[in-house]
């Protein structure tokens, strides 16, 4: 039977979290993704309508880009600021936020902590736990969540709970898998139009791709 309790919030402490929902980090994506790829298209449509001169047209690729880079930014600081932080202490049986109040170990189903905190829970939306600006508080609290859920689990083994990882899973493997094959599909195209100015960061996609895939468990696991 689940363990209840009544918990105090936190006091007045420093938020050692950020909060974002999986709704929030879809938005952020379309923010950082979508909108400054229409932007970028829209410009290059607007060139090859105008039948502008290679010389014309390259500035224009290189002002949609700089155009496109600058919503990157714009949205990806704004995405950041706008993230809810809560100040958040660790129980015996729960997570305990001054904002978000009480997460109990009980409604998890499932969680992970390669690069950060992810909650699955029961009929409730999946919460990623990451570090604010102070990193040191931050990874206290996730080495003393990984210490409580684990101990929680050993005094309830019927719970159904479970660790999921990334690193090391096959999920990583193709992900990067498919950056390998889109970074190397890039170099090709770029060699082929002699426009070698986006190498720097398919070789990049080529690093990460391979460091998936080579990639094992990470918290000892």
């Amino acid at each position: 039977m689940a363990e209840r309790q009544r918990l105090d919030a936190p006091g007045n402490i420093p938020p050692n979290v950020t909060i974002v929902t999986r709704w929030r980090q879809v938005a952020v994506i379309m923010m950082l993704a979508v909108l400054p790829a229409v932007v970028f298209g829209a410009i290059i449509g607007i060139g090859i309508y105008s039948r502008l001169s290679e010389t014309g047209f390259a500035f224009l690729m290189l002002g949609g880009m700089v155009l496109a880079l600058a919503c990157m930014v714009l949205f990806g600081t704004l995405g950041y600021k706008m993230t809810p932080k809560d100040a958040m202490r660790v129980e015996n049986n729960a997570l305990v936020g001054v904002r978000y109040g009480v997460i109990p170990f009980d409604s998890i189903t499932r969680y992970h902590l390669d690069d950060g905190i992810k909650i699955y829970r029961k009929g409730r939306a999946t919460l990623r736990l990451n570090a604010t600006v102070d990193r040191h508080s931050y990874n206290e609290f996730r080495a003393a969540f990984a210490l409580a859920i684990s101990a929680w689990q050993s005094r309830h083994p019927d719970s159904g709970m479970t660790q999921s990882y990334f690193y090391g899973s096959r999920k990583a493997k193709i992900i990067g898998g498919l950056l390998v094959l889109g970074s190397v599909g890039v170099i090709i195209a770029a060699l082929a139009l002699d426009a070698l100015g986006g190498l720097g960061g398919a070789f990049a996609g080529i690093s990460m791709g391979i460091y998936l895939i080579a990639s094992k468990r990470k918290n000892g696991a």
